[in-house]
């Protein structure tokens, strides 16, 4: 398949969060900044990943095959997830004095996919786009006439599904590493939603500097 062109300013909103990102890591933790970024920086990660995945065309892709969710997953954020994690885990036994029980927890909670400081978002997005992809295969099962009213009966279902987190409480760590997937996953629904917007401003951009080339040639 062909990539399609590149949205620009979907680079440029990475690129702005990564920065928000480092700067709210690196404050502390009693900053109004470090407050302020930690209250939409996530959530915003996820739903420019919905725009992403809209693009891209993610809900068309095969379940199982070389191209297929599952493994192109794993190679993009479940290795880079065990390889970051495992270099962190020993800096951090390292620092702890090599102390045997600090390594034990460690180990549970990569081994668990509860991630080791920020590495937690990895496997979260991995499951995220699998829930996604799920909801959204099963829309093609469940199809009403008219494609509004059905895009946005699958939409409402998986907006609907961030409320279970809020009411099911689970001290299980498996249970809550979906809990954190599912919230993401109803962000990512919200970014493929708006989506349509960010095309339409691309598209507004592109006609305007067409017309400034050719007024100023």
């Amino acid at each position: 398949m062909v990539d399609r062109e590149r949205i620009l300013c979907l680079d440029y909103v990475k690129g702005m969060l990564i920065i928000f990102v480092v700067l709210g890591h690196v404050m502390p933790e009693d900053n109004t900044v470090h407050s302020w970024i930690y209250s939409w920086h996530m959530p915003a990660f996820f739903i420019l990943n919905g725009m992403l995945l809209s693009y891209t065309s993610y809900v068309r892709k095969p379940l199982l095959c070389v191209e297929g969710v599952i493994f192109q997953g794993i190679k993009k954020l479940i290795i880079p997830y065990y390889s970051y994690g495992c270099l962190l885990m020993v800096v951090r036994w390292w620092n702890s004095g090599f102390d045997v029980a600090n390594l034990k927890w460690q180990i549970v909670d990569l081994g668990y996919f509860w991630g080791i400081g920020a590495t937690w978002f990895l496997p979260c997005l991995f499951f995220a786009q699998l829930i996604y992809w799920g909801l959204k295969r099963l829309s093609f099962q469940i199809t009403f006439r008219n494609y509004i009213i059905n895009r946005l009966f699958m939409s409402l279902i998986t907006i609907a599904i961030m409320i279970i987190p809020f009411k099911i409480k689970a001290d299980n760590v498996i249970a809550m590493v979906i809990f954190r997937s599912i919230i993401g996953a109803a962000f990512i629904e919200l970014g493929e939603l708006l989506f349509p917007v960010i095309e339409k401003i691309n598209g507004i951009k592109k006609s305007f500097l067409l017309v400034t080339s050719v007024l100023y040639r």
